[in-house]
């Protein structure tokens, strides 16, 4: 599955954005998009969870993500595959990947989406908000759209940390709602709570 997306980006005009199953050879790349965005999303100072720690969790050989993702990867190759690793790239404006997400089905039939991640900064003076990187550009779009074909537009699932508003406005956005459940899960010593949000 290949799909291109043209997207107004605003003030960089028309952005096209790809997104396709990643391949084996993409994992390094893949990977630290991965430790470095989800450090920052789950980074919470007031708990102590500086982004620092969050990443040192990560990159710990101990935390078994490296071989998780290879896992991920191989996965893609098997015709009953239940999930994918997508990845999104915008070859007129940046080199490399710049997104990433994973939607699989589980073992009893829940569809998901899970590790949705874009490159990029948010840097925000008053009511001004400048984004560098990838985001703004339209590439969690382009995943998405990628995921609903993948479920064949059935409903879908994800997980976000309860204490990451701006990401759970962002989904309402696309459609997403609360289904009103949540979990906790250990990175470490640390303990993130997260709740479910649903696409219809």
């Amino acid at each position: 599955m290949n799909s291109t997306a043209e997207i107004a980006g605003l003030d960089k005009g028309i952005v096209q954005v790809e997104v396709s199953p990643a391949s084996y050879d993409d994992v390094p790349l893949i990977y630290g998009l991965y430790i470095a965005s989800r450090a920052k999303a789950q980074a919470n100072t007031s708990e102590g969870l500086t982004e620092g720690l969050m990443l040192a969790a990560f990159q710990n050989p101990e935390s078994g993500l490296l071989g998780r993702f290879s896992d991920w990867i191989e996965e893609i190759n098997k015709a009953d595959s239940q999930q994918q690793v997508l990845k999104a790239t915008t070859p007129e404006i940046f080199p490399g990947i710049v997104g990433m997400a994973r939607p699989h089905i589980d073992l009893e039939g829940k569809r998901w989406l899970s590790n949705v991640y874009v490159r990029g900064e948010k840097k925000q003076d008053g009511d001004r908000i400048e984004y560098t990187g990838a985001r703004g550009l339209g590439v969690f779009s382009a995943l998405l759209e990628a995921t609903q074909n993948f479920h064949h537009d059935e409903p879908f699932y994800l997980n976000v940390a309860r204490r990451n508003t701006e990401a759970q406005q962002s989904y309402q956005k696309h459609g997403f709602e609360f289904t009103g459940e949540s979990d906790e899960y250990n990175i470490g010593r640390f303990t993130v709570e997260r709740v479910e949000m649903v696409h219809p």
